[in-house]
């Protein structure tokens, strides 16, 4: 069974089955049993937990992707003495040789012991050889001069104690399980529990991998799981939670902020008040009466904004003006105001998510739903069954007792007994295939004669006898089993050898076999005896411990030539209860054999109990409504021979028609043209920065399909002369920039982006502001010719506002083939001239590497007696820079002169001098320069020397001292007009500015992750992973240019922090009275900008407050009881705890906001991610990738089976380390590199299609210890790491030979995040450029000589988060 978690509900039929239904699907699904019964289940997020048959819980977790580690860690501690050196022989007030970190825990190594059978030890003790970062010695020692002390990773002189850390992983096991949770005693039924109930994972400020599991035992005692996290799913320990004196609880409920009500014996009802992140279970109760006196409750279950209850007499009744989230803060919003009776009568019911509800009913017990609940209407419209069938072929949980009683109980999907007899061969679950002739002329029947008759008869009596004893013995072991099974304390499939060792001890002990085999004998007889000695008639019981074998084949039917092979991995009763229990019917009649209509199919399942729990139910999924669809598909035409004839013509008729005959005839489309008007705030930046109304007109031309040829968008000043004509080809980006509450869209072009002022336009309102931005979009991408699918070499970026955006250079190069000229494989771009003389400076955009060619048409001017073109490196404007070219016609002394210039040396190359002639085809001189004449002069840069052209013919060539692939721009001086300069290049000249970023549709994304092959991941706020589907679309996005057969629900959540500042004061202590210098009492994080509870306004566009603003205390660096961190001064280094010097404090307060939309991805199951890195083993487009992240936990893992097909993978595998990760880059050429959580640089080296988990990690030491990198980037360009202070490296020294380098060299700094793939350039998130955050841009001057390049060239902004151009291979 695969589960995703919050998208299924659950529920218990009243055989005690667990069954499981989907949002997906229309039909229940059983969980596989595993030989318990449960009475109750309760669910939240990825975990159940139940109370059984036997009154002990239960807990099953599933949606587990990567498998659950512990790292247990214990320190060995040593002391100097003057005879033996270092030894175990501490003093006596010494901490223990084996302790915890503090050293007031002993933790010897053989005392640490599996909390519970589901645990497995993972690996060895081992010694940790990491000491905050720095690789230890042999040994893993670190030095102090005494106890507790600050440590060393070096011996001193002063050293005189010691310790090493030991590390042993420990890995949960029973995934996709019941696991059994130890009991409040030795003897389980001392104090059974009767009801369970799991919620308080959104706790204000808790942590968010925590749970609370409340529970119930017979004697009415409340009791609270501890310690049940993500890495502990069934917890540490038991919490008695006294109630008030005669208030007994028979049943209660959590909701997912905490809160608990209960129900006591007498029928009213508790809640615990003062719930928070510092209390998780509260510190009191206080009592809300039942509904009214003759209505004591039975049930009630909490939401978040409401509670519902269920008397005993099955009435509905809510409780009004609850706020759960809030509960902890006062008594009125935790119980409510009063109680509201509903219509109809149920037996329990279950909030879950938003407060959707499901209840059993009570007259046939059918699961209800509420429709139309939401926040405006808590109540709901009416009850509606869910009548989505029950899986599987037996139902077994619809069918009557009665009815059970009788069936075949050979339906187990691991075991299936089969019964033949001799002459006949078909097995019990096929229907007989009489003969033609049931009787022939010498009288047989059946193909059996008359005279074996009797024969048979006798025969088919022993097989009775040796089935009767088979069934014997499977009723008596299999009371041994369910017996024996009670006392087991984990119920699952990997751990099915335990369990059938000890119900097999338990069968040898009792000797069952060989009495029940004995008895048979003395029943049977003499015949009968020898039939039950042969080896195929006997009982023959499987193996104590079936993990022996692979396979256990069990002779399980009287003539079976093929006995079935179980699957001891499929369950647990596989190996045990199946193959012991009796399964199938002897056949004594032809009735039993045929497949006839089954009476007790008919019945409705009985359901005792249902659970919402962790289902985010938006709406009611329809197919769970409906009762029944009936195929159509018999009425389809689509096989239809005429269907096929037509549709044949059709496909002849417009190939000719898409043929030469027609190609110069135009399209029978009328074209047309709309326009689209509002009132608009308008700021173009500049000198004149300030908002003024204006009238927005949008015209677009096209087909009546919607399809737009050409577009212009203008603005028009109310009362100034403001204009702005702008073509829908000229925009660069549209981009939703709102701020507060005012919706704002950012408008891009070319030329407004190399200022980096985009022209802002302010809406009324938010809809007004998505009709705009849909129909600006929607126009801009027909236009360009990005209404597809982005290519495989796509680049991606996203906003501040977590908007996907797109760069596609394969629609680049059609829409630049109608405006530059391509030759061949040349793409060429002509340099604007217009207004321009010399000296002349250009950039070159893409370098000028071997095969590009630099064309100038030029004018010589009459006195001009010497001119020059000089290819230069490095930044243009510098005072000096390498010249790899110096081209120079000296006319007044008729030669030219090749040159090259190194300015390291400051020196001049040798003088390679040639005449003014060139040589023509007929043999004939002329002189190449003239002052006055029109001269066209072509360089090109072939593999090892630069070629100069002359009117067209070859004129000199000047072999590379400085290789051309380091050469950034050219420079012209001297007594020319130049005309024309065309620069030519390989690939596609793109300059940054001209990018157009198209955006995807709907969602929201912190970061985004893309390969040459096109897959493309992306990361949450909330750290889920997502996988791109190929679509356009979702969210405000609508219409026919949207894909919606790629569009899928979405969802994040974020914070939002704000600081509280406090000084000291002699008088008040701490207070909100600072100096006059000081920052803001309310502030951001720099304390730069005042800030305030009441003016943090949401995003806005489906987003909403889930919570209040808490105290959080997770804020980095730690915080005291109340939330505060501690300094000298502002801003300083804050601690948890106040010391005498500390003269200021502050804390952080958090709330959360979630948004619900939906978009062209679709997740990823539910580990969540840190960072993410793809990248193909091959160049081919079939291949697999390698596809590397890290989990928010800090470990390394990879996905198996990610290709261009099945771009989401198979699953994740766990790469072992003792170190903590929180970034991974995989290079082009397929090394991964990851940094560590304390900022260390580590290469997993051996990774390869064979070995995708890699062979051993080698670590990179920093620049300095005051270093720590947070990112790291891998392709073409080198090995980039970005440190915590913004500063950007490279790692030099790379080769083949030395893949981890030898050192770093700082770049620059104010580099929020870097990109760089298979093109050799690096491209990077700059946060602050020319005053303006966020500004995507790319490093130019990047060359051989100089990797780390001269300058940031932009190429949009501000507000950008993060960019990938991973995919882009010119």
């Amino acid at each position: 069974m695969n589960l995703r978690p919050g998208s299924a509900i659950f529920g218990v039929n009243s055989s005690g089955r667990v069954f499981s239904l989907s949002k997906d699907e229309g039909r229940w699904r059983e969980f596989d049993y595993l030989g318990i019964e449960f009475k109750r289940v309760s669910a939240a997020r990825n975990v159940l937990w139940a109370v059984g048959g036997d009154h002990q819980v239960y807990v099953f977790v599933y949606g587990v992707e990567v498998p659950i580690r512990v790292k247990e860690i214990t320190y060995e501690n040593e002391r100097w003495n003057p005879m033996d050196g270092f030894g175990s022989k501490l003093l006596p007030t010494d901490r223990p040789n084996f302790s915890n970190m503090g050293g007031t825990q002993a933790r010897e190594k053989d005392s640490l012991h599996l909390p519970t059978m589901a645990w497995m030890w993972d690996d060895e003790w081992h010694v940790d050889t990491l000491f905050n970062g720095v690789q230890l010695p042999m040994g893993g020692w670190t030095y102090a001069v005494d106890f507790p002390a600050e440590y060393h990773p070096k011996k001193g002189f002063t050293s005189c104690v010691r310790r090493r850390r030991w590390l042993r992983h420990r890995k949960y096991v029973a995934t996709s399980s019941w696991s059994s949770v130890p009991g409040l005693h030795r003897d389980s039924g001392e104090e059974p529990f009767i009801d369970v109930s799991v919620g308080g994972g959104e706790i204000p400020g808790g942590r968010e991998e925590e749970l609370m599991v409340w529970s119930v035992t017979m004697a009415g005692r409340v009791m609270v799981r501890q310690g049940v996290t993500d890495t502990c799913p069934e917890g540490t320990g038991w919490l008695n939670i006294p109630t008030p004196a005669g208030k007994e609880v028979s049943q209660l409920s959590v909701a997912p902020s905490g809160l608990v009500w209960a129900v006591t014996w007498q029928g009213s009802a508790l809640v615990r008040l003062g719930v928070s992140m510092i209390d998780p279970t509260g510190i009191s109760w206080c009592e809300v009466g039942q509904p009214r006196p003759e209505h004591p409750l039975s049930v009630v279950s909490v939401g978040t904004s409401i509670v519902w209850g269920v008397t005993r007499g099955g009435c509905v009744w809510f409780r009004q003006g609850v706020r759960s989230d809030c509960g902890g803060e006062t008594e009125q919003l935790a119980r409510g105001t009063k109680w509201i009776q509903m219509v109809g009568e149920v037996n329990m019911l279950s909030v879950g998510f938003g407060d959707q509800l499901l209840a059993v009913g009570d007259a046939d017990r059918p699961v209800l739903v509420r429709t139309g609940v939401s926040s405006s209407d808590l109540s709901g419209k009416t009850w509606r069954p869910i009548t989505a069938p029950v899986n599987g072929s037996s139902n077994f949980c619809s069918v009557p007792y009665r009815r059970r009683l009788e069936s075949d109980r050979s339906n187990s999907s691991s075991y299936k007994e089969q019964v033949s007899l001799r002459g006949n061969n078909f097995k019990d679950s096929e229907s007989p295939q009489p003969s033609t002739h049931d009787q022939d002329e010498s009288g047989s029947i059946l193909g059996v004669s008359s005279g074996d008759a009797k024969a048979k008869a006798s025969e088919i009596g022993e097989q009775m006898l040796v089935e009767t004893e088979r069934r014997m013995v499977g009723m008596a072991v299999g009371s041994v089993a369910r017996a024996t099974l009670g006392r087991v304390p984990v119920a699952g499939p990997l751990l099915a050898g335990v369990v059938g060792g000890a119900v097999m001890e338990e069968i040898n002990k009792s000797q069952v076999v060989d009495q029940v085999n004995q008895k048979g004998k003395d029943i049977v007889g003499a015949g009968g005896e020898d039939s039950l000695t042969k080896s195929e008639d006997q009982f023959l019981p499987c193996k104590a411990n079936p993990l022996e074998d692979s396979t256990v084949i069990t002779e399980v039917s009287l003539m079976d030539d093929n006995p079935p092979v179980i699957d001891i991995e499929e369950s647990i009763y596989t190996s045990t209860m199946e193959s012991l229990e009796p399964s199938g019917r002897l056949v004594l009649d032809w009735e039993d054999q045929y497949e006839g209509p089954d009476w007790g199919q008919d019945s409705d399942p009985v359901w005792v109990w249902v659970t919402l729990g962790g289902c985010q139910l938006d709406h009611v999924p329809q197919a769970w409504l409906v009762e029944s669809t009936r195929s159509i598909h018999s009425l389809s035409v689509e096989e239809e021979p005429w269907r096929r004839d037509i549709l044949a013509k059709l496909s002849r008729n417009n190939k000719v028609v898409d043929g030469e005959q027609f190609k110069d005839y135009e399209s029978a489309i009328e074209s047309s043209s709309w326009v689209k008007k509002g009132l608009v705030r308008v700021n173009t930046g500049g000198s004149r920065s300030r908002w003024e109304q204006a009238v927005m007109e949008l015209e677009q031309c096209g087909t009546k399909e919607g399809q737009v040829d050409f577009g212009t968008l203008s603005i028009f000043g109310h009362k100034t002369s403001t204009k702005e004509h702008l073509s829908l080809s000229e925009l660069t980006c549209v981009s939703i920039c709102s701020e507060k509450s005012s919706p704002q869209l950012a408008v891009h072009t070319a030329a407004r982006t190399i200022k980096l002022q985009p022209i802002l336009l302010k809406f009324s309102s938010e809809a007004e502001l998505y009709d705009w931005h849909a129909d600006l979009v929607a126009g801009m991408n027909c236009v360009h010719g990005t209404t597809g699918r982005p290519g495989m070499g796509s680049v991606y970026s996203v906003t501040g506002r977590g908007e996907v955006m797109v760069f596609d250079p394969q629609a680049a190069k059609l829409v630049g083939e109608e405006e530059n000229s391509v030759v061949g494989s040349q793409y060429s771009q002509e340099i604007p001239l217009e207004g321009r003389q010399t000296p002349l400076v250009e950039k070159l955009t893409n370098g000028f590497g071997p095969g590009s060619a630099l064309y100038t048409e030029m004018t010589i001017g009459d006195a001009c007696d010497s001119f020059s073109l000089n290819l230069q490196c490095g930044k243009i404007g510098a005072v000096t820079c390498d010249i790899s070219l110096h081209f120079n016609p000296r006319l007044n002394n008729n030669h030219i002169v090749l040159n090259s210039y190194d300015s390291t040396s400051a020196a001049w190359g040798f003088e390679e001098k040639q005449p003014l002639v060139v040589m023509l085809d007929q043999g004939s001189a002329v002189r190449a320069f003239t002052p006055g004449q029109t001269v066209q002069l072509v360089i090109k840069a072939e593999p090892s020397r630069f070629e100069i052209f002359v009117n067209g013919v070859k004129f000199a060539a000047f072999q590379y001292r400085i290789r051309a692939e380091n050469v950034t721009h050219f420079k012209m001086a001297g007594d020319v007009d130049v005309v024309k300069v065309i620069y030519s290049s390989r690939t596609a000249i793109i300059p940054p500015s001209e990018m157009y970023w198209r955006t995807l549709g709907g969602g929201h994304l912190l970061q985004v992750e893309t390969c040459p092959l096109g897959v493309v991941w992306g990361l949450g706020y909330d750290s889920s992973p997502w996988v791109y589907t190929g679509g356009w679309g979702g969210a405000t996005f609508k219409g026919p240019g949207t894909s919606q057969g790629n569009i899928h629900p979405m969802h994040d959540q974020k914070y939002f922090y704000i600081y509280e500042n406090q000084r000291w004061n002699p008088l008040t202590g701490f207070s909100s009275s600072g100096l006059p210098t000081d920052r803001n009492m309310w502030s951001d994080k720099s304390g730069a900008h005042p800030a305030s509870k009441e003016g943090v306004r949401l995003p806005g566009g489906g987003w909403a407050w889930t919570g209040d603003w808490v105290v959080d205390h997770h804020t980095p660096g730690g915080t005291d009881r109340d939330g505060w961190q501690f300094a000298k001064d502002f801003p300083a280094s804050y601690h948890p705890s106040q010391t005498f010097t500390d003269y200021v404090r502050r804390r952080r307060w958090a709330r959360r906001c979630r948004l619900v939309t939906s978009g062209p991805w679709v997740e990823l199951g539910t580990t969540k991610l840190l960072d993410i890195s793809l990248q193909p083993y091959t160049c081919g487009e079939g291949g697999e990738l390698r596809c590397w992240a890290v989990a928010t936990n800090g470990e390394a893992l990879y996905r198996m089976g990610v290709t261009r097909d099945c771009p989401a993978g198979l699953g994740w595998s766990h790469v072992r380390s003792d170190t903590l990760f929180q970034g991974v880059t995989v290079g082009a050429d397929g090394s991964v590199w990851l940094v560590s959580s304390e900022g260390q640089v580590y290469l997993r080296q051996g990774v390869a299609e064979s070995s995708p988990a890699g062979q051993v990690w080698i670590q990179l030491s920093n620049p300095d210890n005051a270093t720590r990198f947070r990112s790291v980037e891998g392709g073409r360009a080198g090995l980039w790491a970005v440190d915590t202070s913004a500063r950007l490296w490279i790692r030099r020294g790379v080769s083949v030979q030395f893949p981890e380098g030898t050192s770093w060299g700082l770049v620059c700094s104010n580099v929020r995040s870097v990109s760089c793939g298979d093109t050799g350039d690096l491209w990077a998130v700059v946060d602050e450029c020319n005053g303006v955050n966020g500004v995507l841009a790319r490093r130019g001057g990047v060359t051989p000589s100089n990797p780390g390049g001269e300058e940031w060239e932009v190429t949009i902004g501000g507000g950008w988060k993060h960019m990938s151009v991973r995919g882009w291979v010119k």
